[in-house]
């Protein structure tokens, strides 16, 4: 596990492994993916630290808590190009929400993706300070645009 120096001397680390949470969202730049949600599937691996021993629930990542905020993000979000800015704006919320949360991996798979494949998935590691550097330069949710999509394709 890679903690950011702020908590690289923390004795007390952990992960939470949350594996195939199951969500609809609406995330694609192609025409059918745009117009519907489709079934997306998560997995997070989830760096926490402490400098005391957790003994309770507000202490830990409480990974109830963390597939609410999946839910809720998914829920209000309109639409997401990319499965890479999705993972990055479910980490960055999730580093707002928890604050034992040092380091943490995302995976997004599309299971009905276009193509041959059995599924498409996109992996993302973002640290603490990552996702704080990466909101201010570049912030996430952002509108589409268009004419940039048809020229990176």
């Amino acid at each position: 596990m890679s903690a950011d120096a702020e908590h690289a001397g923390w004795p007390f680390q952990w992960t939470v492994s949350v594996r195939s949470l199951q969500a609809q969202a609406r995330v694609g730049v192609y025409a059918p993916e745009r117009q519907a949600a489709q079934a997306i599937v998560l997995d997070a691996e989830l760096h926490c630290a402490a400098a005391t021993f957790p003994q309770r629930l507000s202490q830990v990542l409480d990974y109830d808590a963390f597939c609410a905020l999946v839910a809720d993000h998914l829920g209000r979000e309109q639409h997401t190009d990319l499965l890479e800015t999705l993972a990055a704006e479910l980490l960055c919320r999730a580093y707002s929400s928890f604050p034992q949360l040092v380091q943490a991996r995302l995976s997004l798979c599309k299971p009905a993706a276009a193509g041959k494949a059995a599924s498409v998935r996109v992996q993302l590691a973002l640290s603490r300070r990552q996702c704080a550097l990466l909101q201010q330069h570049q912030p996430l949710a952002a509108p589409t645009r268009q004419a940039e999509l048809a020229t990176d394709r």
